[in-house]
């Protein structure tokens, strides 16, 4: 339907509508009057677009007080503003890497790179080994970078990076300049977004670039929530289970499941895991060689998202029984241990490097576990304060935030506070930024706080700012506001994402890793002795050489001489005649 035109042709004019058209203009004009002196009467400022009461992203302004630069600010294709988003998750492809060119000064190459390296003339030297997650150069040493995404529809081919490069490296030669080119590997990061209209998309989390989007399933079902990995992208539809592929979004397969899911699911090696209603934990095989689901029964209903391990196949989720279980997903899932703890865990399990994880309880007690086979609590202690969101690990330091709104730091290792005191009118932490954390107040405003000592280094107050969407994978803010728009936030300089925890690999190295035998202490292995005749691999007890095989008299098993007979060969018997015949 086409609206009625705004403006009329002379030949249109009518006395009477414009008669009528004339009361209507001096009646907006005492509106809009009206609302200015009420605007100048109350203080209040309106921007077009804008609600009174809705939060906003950062302006220049905040962002340079904060000490932060904005990356990227995009519009998601949501139906309704930020209240259509149903889930929205941050992954970082391990196995599929984006390649990244780059011109530097010349001496200032970081030790690892791989491809090719060349000089200051472009000519090309011999290649350099390739390892992952080489370090960014300093931006003091940084003179030129591109980044070649192959699944981004404005990205670069590396032909053509390296062209470029070679003349910035001739440009930065006539200023007095050396530089050279190197080459490396850094994982791509990309945000998922699945709305209540049944829309996914697909975004890179460092330049916003849309890379795809699709709309999957029936809205009248309902959606649960998303998760993905490095091959597929899972969306739970009322009872079914869509199969997504990561690179393009074009659906493979939809699965029947057999139990309705109660929170959010997630993927974890060859699986796709979803707490069911009924205290069930249900793995539907998403890739590689396993044929079938799996299913094992637990004592109570899953409060929250399972927490995935950072550097192996381990999955930790609390219920509403006061127990805390870990499985192990590596080839087919079994439950490692059961953990009866003091009180109920409602937050999400932090999950951290050597197979640990952080829990915080309705109780107020804390905790820290490995997952080892039994299963080991590494310390406990009470707080005094009932905690319900899920906790923060960075830099061996573990971050709750209790019921009452004060801020607690722990040591990962020990359990025991860093802080000489708790920061209070803390609502959510937002991020944490090296030795900066970046939460929310509980009137809405953003406040800095210090992870050495906990003193507040800055505060916004009277702003309530975008809802910020907590990442756990890079050194990134993101803010979303009422009307959809993201706003992606990092520290000067800071031009590629670090990864604050270990970046996933392929989960068929971490299987190959974690069968692996430990190496048992020496105290339970003793060593056999030189001399052991039980030990084909010693050394002959009756001192002749040789191993396995050997006769232990000193001959030859394979071919052993008579031991009896005399030497060269000689009948015993044949000699002269005993009896003188």
């Amino acid at each position: 339907m086409h609206s009625a035109p705004l403006v009329m042709n002379a030949d249109q004019a009518d006395p009477a509508r414009l008669a009528h058209s004339g009361h209507s203009v001096s009646l907006r004009f005492c509106l809009i009057a009206g609302l200015a002196f009420f605007t100048w009467l109350t203080g209040a400022t309106l921007r077009p677009g804008v609600n009174a009461g809705e939060s906003d992203l950062l302006s220049p302004f905040q962002r340079e007080r904060l000490g932060l630069v904005e990356a990227w600010q995009r519009q998601l294709a949501v139906p309704a503003g930020r209240q259509s988003i149903v889930d929205q998750r941050i992954l970082v492809h391990g196995t599929r890497p984006v390649t990244v060119v780059e011109v530097v000064k010349e001496g200032a190459t970081t030790v690892a790179t791989d491809v090719n390296m060349t000089d200051a003339e472009g000519d090309e030297q011999a290649p350099s080994p390739i390892l992952e997650l080489t370090p960014p150069p300093k931006p003091e040493t940084l003179l030129a970078r591109w980044i070649i995404d192959p699944l981004a529809v404005s990205g670069l081919d590396q032909a053509e990076a390296e062209r470029l490069a070679r003349n910035e490296i001739r440009r930065w030669k006539r200023r007095g300049i050396t530089g050279v080119t190197q080459i490396r590997q850094a994982p791509i990061v990309r945000i998922y977004t699945l709305c209540d209209d049944g829309t996914v998309e697909c975004r890179d989390a460092e330049t916003g670039e849309l890379i795809w989007i699709t709309r999957v399933g029936d809205r009248d079902y309902g959606y649960a929530s998303l998760s993905a990995n490095d091959d597929f992208v899972a969306v739970v539809n009322g009872g079914q289970l869509l199969k997504l592929d990561a690179i393009n979004g074009d659906e493979i397969e939809s699965i029947r499941m057999s139990h309705i899911s109660v929170t959010d699911m997630v993927q974890c090696g060859h699986y796709a895991v979803v707490p069911g209603a009924d205290a069930r934990i249900s793995c539907y095989p998403f890739s590689g060689p396993i044929p079938d689901k799996f299913e094992e029964r637990v004592s109570g209903t899953c409060l929250e998202r399972p927490s995935v391990g950072v550097d192996a196949l381990k999955l930790a989720w609390a219920t509403k029984n006061g127990y805390v279980y870990v499985i192990d997903m590596t080839g087919t899932p079994n439950v490692h241990f059961r953990l009866n703890i003091d009180g109920i865990v409602t937050g999400t399990i932090a999950a951290a490097p050597d197979r640990r994880f952080f829990l915080g309880a309705d109780s107020g007690q804390i905790y820290g576990v490995q997952a080892t086979r039994d299963g080991q609590v590494i310390w406990s202690r009470p707080t005094g304060e009932p905690i319900y969101d899920a906790p923060v690990f960075t830099s061996e330091r573990v971050l709750f935030r209790s019921e009452y709104g004060n801020l607690m730091c722990v040591s990962a290792e020990s359990g025991l506070g860093v802080w000489d005191q708790t920061v209070g009118n803390v609502a959510t932490v937002t991020a944490v930024l090296g030795d900066q954390i970046f939460a929310t107040t509980l009137s809405g405003a953003l406040m800095v706080v210090s992870l050495d000592d906990g003193s507040v280094m800055a505060r916004m107050n009277g702003t309530r700012i975008a809802t910020p969407f907590f990442n756990r994978k890079t050194d990134r803010i993101y803010l979303i506001n009422d009307r959809g728009t993201v706003q992606c936030l990092h520290a000067p300089g800071a031009d590629l994402p670090s990864f604050i925890d270990p970046v996933m690999v392929n989960f068929d190295q971490l299987k190959a890793a974690d069968e692996t035998p430990a190496e048992e202490p020496a105290s339970t292995q003793p060593s056999k002795p030189a001399g052991d005749p039980f030990n084909p691999d010693a050394a002959d007890p009756f001192g002749a050489g040789g191993g396995a095989g050997v006769d232990p008299f000193g001959g030859d098993a394979g071919n052993m001489a008579d031991p009896f007979a005399p030497a060269g060969g000689d009948d015993p018997f044949g000699g002269a005649d005993p009896f003188g015949n």
